[in-house]
């Protein structure tokens, strides 16, 4: 009896070490997402697998989740210490010289990047990560797999992964080409939040370790119901008792938070801001371009005309197909934006490519353009533009044509449409004019350019933190649309009319001329956190214009 409870026990033993039950006893090393040109590689996808364990892995208790799919892998006896290629099925043959290769009945891969997950029969996530176009070596994108650079730390997102520099383009079922050790001892940081009623998302900048409620402490003081992991790992999700105050700002707390390479961030941060999110004609469109330049891409700019902060967290954008369907959504996520909070009359312009925009129009705001993997086609004869918030109201929708630019351009590529009127309709061609050559046809994240005081002037940053740290201490008042000398007066007022400070009287100003202020009056009085008001007044011989925006004064310690 015991030799049989023996050979059962080995027998329990052995099935435990071929289920493969820990994380990161598989890791995903390679990536090749695009493949063509070939530069010597199959043009067919693939995904390069190590078995980290020590132990044979039975392959068939895993699913791989890819994009917004999953596919469980066949039955295969995973060797340790050696890789395995999956391809879709029929692929199979093209990569049976370069290593062992598994054949997936459904499996494709996003260019542009995706979410890639190994997890096993019983929940356990063998290996997650998000790749993203950022993660290729500039010129080495197409036709060039992504590869691990230290597969001791898998945990490790963008800095531990580029294109490969192998000459055919990858090295699938081999040691990685740009293998080398580079450890993680960098602890987590938290990158961006939403909020969804009563759940709190926190994104971290990597995978974290699961964490207990006596963790996580919020001021103002509110109830939590529990804290777990999202399905992605770099993602902690906050279940409140009780619902967040209306415009009220919370404080969030975390202690202890752990990477899974071991590194620890003692104390972490974050301000919840709790806006509402948009409703009908709360957001309208006030830019758009749908026929760039060669090389250049479209892009839409919207503004929030209701009065009140926005969270535009969930918003979607769409296009129509033939039959009137909305179709090639694109969502707005915490992930795509770190601050998803509007405020009142100002914009976001949207796009696939900022640098573009910021190369080609000089008017422009380089923090209020927003770059997306993604974004609906736009036709440069005709097309539509839809957006809509989470629930799927429509906030705002266009149908264009090319006949809306103005009819004397010789040629309107690269010109934009602007909005005329925030009251009238957004489908009325009399709505809508090309934007002027002597703002460079083009003025994405810029006040549109009418006759008012804030094209002539950019206020930045919207939150300074004077507080000595040598980061974001000082507002500046840039006057880059001016186009001739002017007299200038800027005052600052608390938000109570309160005025606490005057920056410039009468000062002449040119273009491109700028002012600083360091948060501090001059009678050296600390002035306490939190809204405050810049009133410009800018005079010549002929006009004034005048505006008011509204800032923040906050200090870190």
């Amino acid at each position: 009896m015991e030799k049989i409870n023996c050979l059962l026990l080995g027998l329990f033993l052995l099935a435990i070490n071929v289920n493969g039950q820990n994380s990161h006893e598989l890791i995903i090393t390679e990536i090749f997402a695009d493949p063509t040109p070939s530069y010597g590689l199959p043009e067919k996808e693939y995904v390069e697998l190590f078995n980290n364990s020590g132990e044979i892995i039975e392959t068939s208790n895993y699913t791989l989740f890819y994009n917004t799919s999953s596919v469980r892998l066949p039955s295969y006896s995973f060797e340790p210490d050696t890789y395995l290629i999956l391809v879709r099925k029929g692929n199979g043959s093209l990569f049976e010289s370069y290593g062992n290769t598994l054949e997936l009945n459904q499996f494709s891969l996003l260019n542009s990047g995706a979410l890639l997950r190994l997890e096993n029969d019983n929940g356990v996530v063998a290996h997650e990560l998000q790749y993203a176009k950022e993660w290729y070596a500039i010129g080495k994108e197409e036709g060039y797999s992504l590869e691990m650079i230290d597969t001791a730390f898998p945990c490790i997102g963008l800095e531990n992964w580029t294109s490969s520099i192998a000459e055919i383009g990858g090295t699938p079922g081999k040691v990685n080409s740009v293998n080398a050790s580079k450890p993680d001892i960098t602890p987590p940081n938290i990158i961006s939040s939403s909020v969804e009623n009563r759940e709190i998302t926190v994104t971290f900048s990597e995978s974290i370790s699961a964490i207990g409620m006596d963790a996580v402490s919020i001021l103002p003081t509110i109830g939590l119901d529990s804290v777990v992991l999202g399905e992605n790992q770099s993602q902690l999700v906050i279940y409140l008792n009780e619902d967040l105050g209306s415009f009220q700002d919370y404080e969030f707390y975390f202690d202890a938070i752990q990477d899974c390479s071991g590194n620890v961030a003692e104390e972490l941060t974050i301000k919840i801001i709790n806006r509402p999110k948009a409703g009908l004609n709360d957001l309208l469109v006030s830019e758009f371009l749908f026929d760039p330049f060669s090389g250049g891409e479209d892009f839409v700019e919207i503004k929030n005309v209701s009065g009140i902060p926005l969270d535009l967290s969930g918003l979607r954008f769409y296009n129509r197909d033939g039959d009137g369907l909305l179709r090639s959504e694109v969502i707005l996520d915490m992930v795509t934006i770190k601050s998803l909070i509007l405020e009142p009359d100002s914009v976001f312009c949207f796009t696939r490519n900022k640098d573009f925009l910021l190369t080609n129009y000089k008017y422009n705001r380089a923090n209020r353009i927003i770059e997306l993997n993604n974004f609906p086609s736009m036709p440069n004869e005709n097309g539509e533009i839809v957006i809509t918030n989470a629930e799927g109201e429509i906030i705002d929708e266009i149908n264009y044509s090319s006949s809306w630019q103005n009819i004397s351009l010789d040629d309107p590529e690269g010109v934009s449409l602007e909005r005329i009127d925030f009251t009238k309709p957004s489908d009325a061609k009399e709505n809508w004019h090309s934007t002027s050559g002597s703002f460079d046809f083009a003025t994405p994240g810029f006040i549109p350019s009418k006759n008012s005081s804030e094209e002539l002037v950019r206020v930045y940053p919207e939150i300074i933190t004077p507080d000595g740290d040598g980061i974001t201490e000082e507002l500046s008042i840039e006057f880059s649309g001016i186009l001739s000398s002017k007299s200038v007066s800027v005052t600052v007022f608390d938000r109570f009319g309160g005025q606490r400070e005057k920056i410039a009287s009468n000062l002449y100003v040119n273009q491109g001329s700028v002012i600083n202020w360091n948060g501090k009056p001059a009678s050296g009085t600390k002035l306490p956190s939190g809204y405050y008001y810049l009133f410009v007044e800018l005079t010549d011989t002929n006009s004034v214009y005048k505006m008011k925006v509204p800032f923040v004064i906050a200090y870190r310690n």
